[in-house]
């Protein structure tokens, strides 16, 4: 799985960003997501629903501990499914806080 920060460009899969991850991840079979406090985690296939396509934030950073209920989300998220490895900005405060929960299982991998 790939998890990204919120991408400035929606659909997300129409970002540059998402065009140079499916070049880097062509050989693997690769989950790509992006967070979004409010909204959780969206697939990038279906980042042009109603409302991920249509969410503006004017903030770029929040503090994890203001999203009890995306914390919630994360773990049933990661508990419903099997992810051998997650990549991800290890720069992204945000993501990071949570990747912490994650089970031991999964290996954590930065995507930079």
């Amino acid at each position: 799985m790939v998890i990204t920060s919120e991408p400035t460009i929606k659909p997300a899969y129409l970002s540059r960003e998402y065009t140079i991850l499916k070049k880097k991840f062509a050989h693997d079979s690769v989950q790509f997501c992006y967070c979004n406090p409010f909204l959780g985690m969206i697939p990038f296939e279906i980042s042009d629903i109603y409302p991920a396509s249509h969410y503006v934030s004017t903030r770029t950073e929040f503090r994890p501990e203001d999203f009890p209920v995306f914390e919630k989300t994360w773990n049933i998220f990661f508990a419903k499914n099997q992810f051998v490895a997650i990549h991800c900005n290890k720069n992204d405060k945000f993501i990071e806080s949570f990747v912490k929960s994650l089970p031991s299982g999964i290996k954590i991998k930065n995507l930079n």
